[in-house]
């Protein structure tokens, strides 16, 4: 049985129970004991005793029907191109014991990604989230992170020993050439110190061993701090197949998207072309584009560039803009928006949700194609969201560039040159937004308050959620908080550490009648988080992180923050699903 302790994107980490013993996945399946005798130069044994920890076959035979178990046997393939790749789309998966499943042809896959990308996503998905998914012939060091984050549970001891075989000396970077490499490059107990050229097989299989549980640690920590994607980056360098595998995975973003948390506080190192696409930013995106509409008021639309530091308000540069907008007079008659990449549009009230609240950059002062693209379309998408009375760009210029055939006719340039923050400019923008205001008045900031979390609320729960709860409500508070009641009652209030919208029981209720971000269960008194062996349905919206209302029979039993997705409650029969926060 699975005890699931992380997830990151669809990697996974925790326990799997074997009843006598519990093993960490991601795992490298270990083959105790003696291969036929003219295979024996391929023995993937770790160590003469292995770990009683580790996830070890007792016995194996080769076959060239395939990977599977029979009689408590792991049969593995006698070569790679044996096995039967894909056809017609298919995958075809076996159990190997009651909690994995094994992949056919994963190994002949791997070598074309247009390929495997779709074929691991639907391996993936035919699993389940019952079920560890193992790739018999996958286990190179450096293919280790990518092939976690696109789902795959178990590793494969054979390859390592198929590289030394051939020779070939495993890092996390790579595959060299053993008898190439001169001086020593690692401290592992197969290597001591010296250098590889002089090694014999065994000592090469050794150390490949050793580097794949190295790299097995790193993945592990990886998924449990949510920095896999940045492992998965650096990793992926190291051959462009790699790099073009992880590109076709990112092709295949919902069944990524759909196990990747909506809520976490580590940081987003958008360093790559490849973090443009990778799932949690391209989500932010399509949110932004698709769910997100702007309920503010404020006739005037301030176009603003991003900071160094997040949340945005929380930096020096945009304390700067934010007290010439308040000494204006115009604070509550604006609506900023940050234009940035990888993000590319972040409204005010979107700032600390994650990733927005989350990431960094490299700044060089120039956009690619791609990123003008995709900030030109979230652009336009907002501005046919909303006719805005004025629109003000405080964008330096290689940005305002960018946009500015976007913009309606009369827009303002409040910024000449490329720093936002020169006095000058700063002076330029306080005298327009000054003009606005005596002749528009001041506007509310209480107005402003409600729009940013009314905005917030369609973004996090869709329009027709969101609308329901802001029906008739009044707001109190000063931005970057906020709560949302009706009369004496609370519905809900936004704290700064997660970025959305906390529910209680009465907001619940609202949110309960659109039918969204609700988790069924069954009948009994919820005392404490609910656990998905009582979820009868949920919301296959849900992500983990997501505010949920935990139902029954259309009565409101609490409200929580989930622990799974949507799918993995009504699957699992262990593990938290929701951590409730109010109960009835």
């Amino acid at each position: 049985m699975l005890n699931v302790q992380g997830r990151d994107a669809a990697a996974r980490s925790g326990l799997l129970d074997l009843g006598e013993r519990k093993v960490e996945f991601p795992a490298m399946l270990w083959v105790d004991g003696e291969m036929a005798p003219s295979e024996s130069h391929w023995e993937p044994v770790l160590a003469a005793r292995p770990n009683p920890a580790a996830l070890v076959v007792t016995t194996a035979r080769f076959s060239d029907a395939g990977p599977t178990a029979v009689a408590g046997q792991l049969v593995l393939p006698r070569t790679l191109e044996a096995v039967p790749a894909m056809s017609e789309g298919r995958v075809r998966l076996a159990p190997l014991g009651s909690s994995v499943s094994v992949f056919h042809g994963a190994a002949a896959l791997f070598r074309n990604p247009r390929r495997f990308a779709p074929a691991v996503a639907a391996a993936r998905t035919e699993a389940a989230y019952s079920r560890l998914l193992y790739a018999p012939g996958l286990g190179e060091p450096s293919q280790l992170a990518v092939l976690a984050y696109a789902g795959i549970d178990v590793f494969d001891a054979v390859p390592l020993s198929l590289a030394a075989a051939e020779g070939r000396y495993l890092t996390s970077h790579g595959s060299f050439a053993a008898a190439t490499l001169e001086r020593p490059e690692c401290v592992c107990p197969a290597c001591g110190g010296e250098a590889p050229n002089s090694f014999t097989e065994a000592e090469v299989r050794r150390h490949n061993q050793y580097a794949a549980l190295q790299e097995l640690g790193a993945v592990r920590n990886a998924i449990r701090n949510g920095q896999l994607r940045e492992l998965v980056e650096a990793r992926v360098r190291s051959h462009p197949e790699l790099t073009a595998l992880l590109r076709r995975i990112d092709a295949h973003g919902p069944q990524v998207e759909e196990r990747s948390p909506i809520v976490r506080r580590s940081r987003v190192f958008a360093n790559t072309k490849e973090s443009l696409r990778r799932a949690d930013v391209a989500r932010f995106r399509e949110r932004v584009r698709d769910r997100y509409q702007p309920r503010t008021q404020a006739p005037i639309l301030l176009l603003l560039p991003c900071s160094h530091r997040k949340p945005y308000s929380r930096s020096r540069t945009h304390r700067a803009i934010l007290d010439t907008v308040w000494e204006s007079g115009a604070g509550g008659l604006v609506h900023d928006v940050i234009v940035t990449s990888p993000l590319g549009l972040v409204p005010r009230e979107l700032e600390l949700t994650y990733p927005a609240a989350h990431y960094d950059v490299p700044v060089t002062g120039d956009w690619d194609a791609d990123e003008g693209a995709m900030i030109r379309e979230l652009l336009s998408s907002l501005l046919k969201k909303r006719a805005y009375g004025r629109v003000v760009s405080h964008l330096p210029q290689h940005t305002y560039r960018l946009v500015a055939d976007l913009l309606p006719a009369g827009h303002v340039v409040t910024c000449e040159g490329p720093d936002a923050t020169k006095p000058h400019e700063l002076t330029r923008l306080g005298a327009v937004l000054r003009s606005f205001a005596k002749d528009l008045g001041r506007g509310s900031m209480r107005d402003v308050l409600r729009g940013r979390l009314h905005g917030l609320a369609t973004y996090q729960f869709g329009a027709e959620a969101a609308d329901k709860l802001f029906e008739g409500v009044q707001v109190q508070g000063k931005w970057p908080t906020g709560k949302v009641h009706i009369g004496i009652d609370q519905l809900a209030m936004l704290p700064t550490d997660r970025g959305f919208l906390s529910l209680t029981i009465d907001g619940g209720e609202r949110i309960a009648r659109t039918g969204k971000y609700c988790v069924e269960i069954e009948d009994f008194p919820v005392t404490g988080s609910i656990f998905a062996v009582g979820v009868k349905g949920a919301d296959p919206d849900i992500r983990v992180g997501d505010e949920v209302v935990v139902t029954h029979g259309g009565d409101v039993r609490a409200v929580g923050v989930a622990a799974m997705t949507g799918p993995e409650m009504v699957e699992m029969r262990r593990g938290e699903a929701v951590k409730v926060r109010h109960h009835v």
